[in-house]
């Protein structure tokens, strides 16, 4: 069955030669069907928010954020006292931020500026450089306020039409944010908002935009003096040669160069400089055609580059298509739809739940019409244990991991892999670090931002004999006190935790005492007794009290629990399966699998039939549920408001 897929998926490959391909990086280019230079933008609004607030009106809902210039006028954009983030301008000498504070409730905010002559019907482009460090693909604003969105005005001050945005995931490093459209005819006015009312902004949070700009496009068309594109690497044959076609009119010119690599494992190794075809930096390849420089002979990989360039800002040269290799070997792209930006995904994987503890996990990775997967970048990990043998990959491109022994409970690994790991407010980062000592376990890291950095990591659960002594021993560094860190019954304490044979909660919590600050390595031991009636422990770090800042830092390593063996047949023998790839041009994918050794159901087996009625053992289910809505303070009373949320 796989193998059958398999080959239709590359009979479909074959058979589509003119599907347009992706690339691995562009300037200054239209892509499409043909290659052409991009027309100049023509700019009606810029603003790099240096003299803030100048022609923005601004609305601050009750003052409860800090907006300003950073710098000079807004120092940080932290909680006063505390230490700011690292934010920079991204260009010029200014930014604006838009900070959280301590003052508790609503955070809306919202800036409006006035564009007092537009073109209608022109296409446009607003683009502006913004990071923030809250989830912003879900913002909204409230009645006529506070919402990111362009209004187009006729001449008599009336909506013409309306272009809404949003700003995206999690991104602490500068991004450009870009809309574009068509300006309604009969629009001759615009007010450009930036804002929202939802999510808020608490204490740690923050927005910065820089480099705000509102283009159009003008007619005669004008182009950008030159741009360029590099392909996707491509396997080529001996005796490869490359061609293209395009039209160049006056004062135009098409340069294509190329560079080749030797294979490494199944992807490119080191690439020579780009050249022409006698090898040179400052040769071209011709219309028509040449072969591969000499140096090239050896080489299974290329990349071409292909300049464009006009000395006269009307015209530009356009290509068509450009071909690569030889005879029944060469490729001919002749359709481009954009750079390659999108990592691999897995679109099979063996089942989750099997009956066989010693089941091959099996997999396969694609990578659409980008560049390709790269062999040597696929990783798998077992329970964050990194397996170096028993992956192969097999001729139809399935990979095959094969355990070397049949899979048992998980366990306290050193590595902390299968731990769950629960982060508040998502200020904390919490990530592998360099192991303790070289060849060991990888360490976890732990770096805070500013606000409640709540945060547990739970073990696995393992068997225990009752009444008899576990030895706990782990490694940590941390830069602050933690000597109370971790008290308390709550989910965010830490502790050793027992369990009775149904899994509930049996005897006190064993504390557990992280000490003074020292940011060296120290060990920790401890010695427990299981109660007489636990059949299973965990161990939970975390805290609640106190916050990991900036610039702090804590991180563990070398957990280990080591006693007398016990089995608990009720602990699920429960795998987790991270794959790790990236392709040719760099997009990596990290995704994880579930593997439950355990016999497959017989009974609530939930299907679904043609007509999509849910049936559950065969027989149709009809869920009925009970849902209430109340207007109350936190929806403000309104009924939209909460069906909004």
């Amino acid at each position: 069955m796989w193998k059958e897929q398999m080959v239709i998926g590359l009979l479909l490959l074959v058979a589509s030669p003119a599907l347009a391909v992706e690339y691995a990086s562009g300037r200054d280019i239209e892509d499409g069907t043909t290659l052409r230079l991009a027309r100049q933008w023509t700019p009606i609004l810029r603003d790099g928010f240096e003299e803030f607030p100048g022609a923005w009106k601004l609305e601050n809902f009750e003052d409860r954020l800090r907006i300003g210039v950073l710098p000079p006028t807004l120092p940080e954009a932290a909680v006063p006292g505390e230490p700011a983030p690292k934010l920079e301008p991204h260009s010029g000498k200014a930014c604006l931020v838009i900070a959280g504070t301590d003052e508790k409730g609503d955070t809306a905010w919202g800036l409006e500026r006035r564009i007092d002559t537009v073109p209608g019907g022109r296409p446009f482009r607003l683009s502006f450089q913004a990071c923030y460090n809250r989830d912003l693909r879900r913002i909204h604003g409230h009645k006529e306020l506070y919402w990111s969105r362009i209004r187009w005005l006729d001449a008599a001050g009336n909506e013409a039409g309306v272009n809404s945005f949003t700003f995206g995931e999690v991104s602490e490093r500068w991004r450009e944010h870009v809309v574009q459209g068509t300006i309604p005819k009969n629009a001759r006015q615009a007010v450009l908002s930036i804002g929202f009312d939802s999510p808020n902004l608490p204490t740690g949070s923050y927005v910065c935009l820089d480099d705000l700009s509102l283009s159009i496009l003008t007619d005669p068309p004008r182009y950008v003096e030159s741009g360029e594109l590099i392909s996707r690497p491509v396997r080529i044959p001996p005796g490869a040669r490359l061609s293209y076609q395009a039209e160049t009119p006056r004062d135009t010119r098409v340069l294509l160069r190329v560079r080749t690599a030797p294979d490494d494992a199944g992807a490119p190794g080191e690439w020579t400089a780009w050249m022409g075809p006698d090898g040179s930096e400052q040769a071209a390849f011709p219309a028509n055609g040449a072969p591969l420089p000499a140096a090239s002979r050896a080489h299974a990989w290329a990349q071409y580059r292909v300049h464009l360039h006009t000395s006269d800002p009307a015209v530009t040269p356009i290509v068509r298509s450009v071909t690569l290799g030889t005879g029944s070997r060469r490729v001919t792209e002749r359709a481009w739809s954009g750079p390659d930006r999108r990592p691999p995904v897995l679109i099979r994987r063996s089942p989750g739940r099997t009956a066989q503890a010693d089941a091959p996990v099996r997999f396969v990775l694609h990578d659409g019409e980008g560049s390709g997967i790269d062999p040597r970048s696929v990783r798998v990990f077992v329970d964050g244990r990194l397996v170096t043998r028993g992956l192969t990959r097999e001729p139809d491109g399935t990979y095959r991991y094969t355990p070397e022994q049949p899979f048992t409970p998980v366990g306290i690994q050193p590595g902390f892999g299968g731990w769950a790991k629960a982060n508040y407010q998502g200020l904390l980062s919490i990530s592998e670090g360099e192991p303790r000592e070289p060849g060991g376990a990888p360490s976890l890291l732990l770096r805070g931002r500013t606000g409640d950095t709540a945060f547990a990591l739970t073990s696995p659960v393992v068997a225990v004999q009752g009444g008899a002594t576990y030895h706990v021993r782990f490694w940590s560094r941390h830069t602050m006190p933690l000597d109370k860190a971790g008290e308390g019954s709550g989910s965010y304490s830490s502790g050793i935790f027992f369990l009775d044979a149904q899994g509930r909660p049996v005897g006190e919590r064993v504390p557990i005492d992280f000490g003074d600050a020292d940011p060296q390595w120290h060990e920790t031991q401890m010695s427990v007794v299981a109660p007489p009636e636990a059949r299973a422990a965990y161990i939970r770090i975390g805290w609640d009290h106190p916050n990991i800042g900036p610039g702090e830092e804590v991180a563990f390593a070398d957990l280990s629990f080591e006693g007398p063996p016990a089995q608990a047949p009720w602990i699920p023998n429960l795998h987790q399966i991270t794959v790790d790839a990236s392709d040719l041009c760099g997009n990596a994918l990290s995704d994880e699998m579930w593997l439950l050794i355990r016999e497959p159901r017989t009974r609530g087996i939930v299907t679904l039939r043609d007509d999509g009625v849910t049936l559950i053992d065969g027989q149709p289910f009809f869920p009925i549920g009970i849902y209430a809505v109340w207007k109350r303070e936190h929806n403000r009373n309104s009924f939209d408001r909460a069906f909004q949320e």
